[in-house]
């Protein structure tokens, strides 16, 4: 099931103002601390005379926290369905690698795709599964050559 673009663009989350985050930086602190302590939070969310009770279980928890947290630090965050399908140009920019060398890595079968008409489309779970398998490798490439470092004796 393909993700409707509207939906995606408006994921999108601004850093907003320094009054913003610092109120965001003190919510998660609440938070955090509730996390610890429950598995569902009971919130009162209000706007001027009006407001409502809300229940957040705590598997959303987490991602809501995370969330907080990089607004707070000023980081614009994206949300997105694990499930939604990508474009080859936004796949090729979560990893920050250009278009044609995304579009090698799909022909390869190294990150998993489909056609829809002439166009490929990419689970963004898939990304992300490619993100951490690649980071994986990279840290264990690194782990191995400080070792091979210290056994030279080059530090």
């Amino acid at each position: 099931m393909g993700a409707d673009r509207n939906t995606l663009d408006n994921l999108d989350l601004p850093t907003g103002t320094k009054r913003e985050r610092a109120a965001a930086l003190a919510s998660t602190r609440v938070l955090a601390s509730l996390l610890r302590r429950s598995d569902t939070v009971r919130l009162r969310v209000e706007d001027g005379d009006k407001g409502a009770v809300i229940e957040v279980p705590r598997p959303l928890l987490k991602p809501i926290l995370a969330l907080m947290t990089e607004f707070a630090n000023g980081n614009p965050v994206r949300m997105m369905p694990l499930n939604a399908e990508l474009t080859t140009q936004e796949a090729a920019d979560l990893l920050n690698v250009s278009r044609p060398h995304l579009v090698r890595l799909l022909e390869r079968g190294d990150i998993p795709h489909r056609l829809v008409g002439t166009h490929r489309r990419v689970r963004f779970a898939d990304v992300v599964d490619y993100r951490r398998t690649q980071e994986a490798k990279r840290r264990g490439a690194l782990d191995e050559l400080a070792s091979l470092s210290q056994a030279l004796d080059l530090y």
